[in-house]
């Protein structure tokens, strides 16, 4: 940069990102598979008429185009090693050959380009041995344009090769992607990208501290042009060194101490220093949103550990996040969490995430993902009670968390345990008795043994049937089935039941009318629902059985008919109106019973 006057160095000087553009397959960073393969081509001369290369941005695509354009025409080609000095390398690496033609795919869009290429693609090189014709963003081709392009790209004249490149394949016809070779680029791995920064920052005598070329490359999210643009901006206000603090401070992100130990005290379910961390990652001035996604790689890196990768076995991209010595802390941390609960912490971060798109309340919807990741041990509880209610033991748990409990205490210890049915004692977990529900009127709650501690817990002693009438029988199917969630429709066909008999001690026979067997037929299905209302109240040893029962006046017995008065018929209109079937019928289909009548013939 010497050579030019002072005031002509800003408008001659260039980037980084075209300063170090690779010029040579063996340059392409994280596309060796690639090279190797057009390589290969060129040394076995089967170049094909039309090459697709597709990736996401600034992984090498355009680069390796012109590379390949000029190992076809290079003076000393083709060959896989281009020399990069004769004037058709140079004028391929500046973008001004005039055989080799680079075209913007969203600005030269029309039938009208397409037509210009098509004529220009008659016409013979002026001076190489083939026309290149690399068309950016192809995608952005209108349909007319691809359609005109067809026939020339199935059948083009022998000195003519396209390149088309594109971020969005999916969006290219298939008539065009069946009549192009296709090369998918990958992401460049962080692992690559920090070696490459390292050997640039080298040559400009940069000064980095240890960690910043990784944060670089962790932030470039695999692209080598966005990592280089980093380290430009690092360029321009450096002074010759750079701190870890000083890049975090350019890229708004929080530093890997502070992610941890946010992680540290959502293990411990200490709220409190949830809240604390927050406020001074604010008063920094951070994004919350680049914060949530650090928590979010954070978290994928200690669901990684849990499945088993070690730094030993770490390749290229095991760990996004943790780059550096995998502590046996960190391991113990994975192990606490547990995959589920990690699972289900990365889905509450990556919603999180989405809703600060659209909200200004960033910090707030932060602190309460972050609290609620805190409390998720209660889900814990809710899945050991759901099977506890499975296999008939409705016993309660209620979770009581422990802000106390700052230490980090190893997963045996700090997990929740179920001994015998019931939450171990622990911090945090408390196992009240549960308040008997009122008994029916004419008969004992059943009794439950208390067991000592380690045992497992006898089940509910059930009641003895044959010491109830039939109607307190009734009386007690009413009010459990009431009691209980069965829903109305089911509710009210149960309630149908007319005739109740306990058979044996425990074994209730339920009875519906001659006129109600669907009613039957549809409890019958949903007997396992029913019976754990019936066993949750009287015990584990509970049974139905089912019946019919004729009715108990026959129809040739009836009594005539008579005049109703209004009195009667408003009596009936209330009763009919209770009915349980009718407030299943209204709840369901949203209807009201608004006049009753008689069956037709009567």
């Amino acid at each position: 940069m010497s050579e030019f006057p002072e005031e002509n160095r800003a408008a001659s000087y260039q980037v980084v990102a075209r300063r170090y553009r690779p010029q040579g397959f063996d340059e392409l960073i994280g596309q060796e598979q690639i090279a190797h393969i057009l390589a290969e081509a060129i040394k076995t001369g089967r170049v094909g008429h039309a090459y697709l290369f597709t990736g996401s941005r600034g992984v090498g695509k355009t680069s390796a185009a012109r590379i390949f354009a000029k190992a076809l025409n290079c003076e000393k080609g083709p060959t896989t090693t281009p020399c990069n000095q004769c004037e058709i390398c140079e004028a391929i690496t500046s973008g001004e050959d005039i055989d080799v033609l680079e075209i913007d795919g969203a600005s030269n869009r029309g039938v009208e380009e397409i037509r210009q290429i098509r004529s220009g693609a008659s016409i013979r090189p002026s001076r190489s041995r083939y026309k290149i014709y690399i068309i950016d963003e192809v995608h952005m081709l209108t349909r007319d344009a691809f359609n005109a392009l067809l026939k020339t790209l199935e059948e083009p004249p022998a000195h003519v090769k396209f390149i088309f490149c594109t971020t969005e394949p999916q969006k290219i016809p298939i008539t065009i992607l069946s009549r192009c070779q296709r090369f998918d680029f990958s992401n460049v791995s962080s692992k690559s990208i920090a070696a490459h920064l390292a050997s640039i920052a080298a040559k400009e005598g940069l000064e980095v501290e240890p960690g910043v070329l990784e944060l670089l490359a962790r932030h470039a999210s695999g692209s080598m042009r966005d990592a280089l643009s980093l380290l430009e901006q690092l360029l321009s206000f450096s002074t010759g060194s750079v701190t870890l603090d000083g890049v975090h401070a350019m890229l708004g992100t929080v530093d890997d101490q502070k992610i941890l130990d946010l992680v540290a005290a959502v293990r411990n379910e200490d709220t409190r220093e949830i809240f604390k961390k927050l406020d001074e990652i604010a008063r920094s001035g951070v994004d919350f949103g680049i914060l949530m996604e650090q928590l979010l790689k954070a978290f994928r890196d200690l669901l990684a550990m849990t499945a088993g990768c070690t730094e030993s076995d770490r390749g290229e991209a095991d760990f996004e996040f943790l780059f550096h010595e995998v502590t046996p802390e960190l391991q113990e941390m994975a192990a606490f969490f547990g995959a589920d609960r990690i699972i289900a912490s990365m889905q509450l971060i990556d919603q999180a995430i989405t809703r600060m798109r659209y909200s200004t309340q960033s910090r707030v919807l932060a602190e309460l993902t972050m609290v609620r990741l805190a409390r998720l041990r209660a889900t814990e509880l809710i899945a050991a009670l759901i099977e506890r209610l499975k296999a008939g033991n409705p016993a309660k748990l209620t979770f009581v968390p422990d802000d106390n409990r700052r230490s980090a205490l190893p997963p045996s210890a700090s997990a929740p345990r179920l001994v015998g049915g019931a939450p171990a004692a622990s911090p945090g977990i408390s196992a009240p008795v549960p308040a008997a529900s009122a008994p029916p009127r004419h008969f004992a709650a059943p009794v439950t043994e208390v067991p000592a501690a380690g045992s497992v817990p006898p089940r509910p002693v059930p009641v003895d049937l044959l010491r109830f009438s039939p109607q307190q029988l009734r009386e007690l199917w009413t009010e459990t089935l009431n009691s209980g969630s069965l829903g109305p429709a089911l509710s009210a066909q149960a309630l149908s039941a007319s005739g109740f008999k306990a058979e044996d001690s425990s074994t209730l026979l339920v009875l519906f009318p001659e006129t109600s067997v669907s009613s039957m037929r549809y409890c019958q299905a949903e007997e396992k629902r029913i019976l754990s209302l019936l066993r949750e109240r009287l015990g584990g040893g509970i049974h139905l059985k089912w019946g019919t029962v004729k009715s108990q006046r026959p129809a040739a017995e009836a009594p005539p008919q008579t005049r109703v008065s209004h009195l009667d018929q408003a009596a009936m209109f209330r009763q009919k109106v209770n009915h349980p079937i009718v407030r299943a019928a209204e709840e369901i289909f949203g209807a009201e019973l608004t006049e009753i009548r008689p069956p037709e013939g009567k």
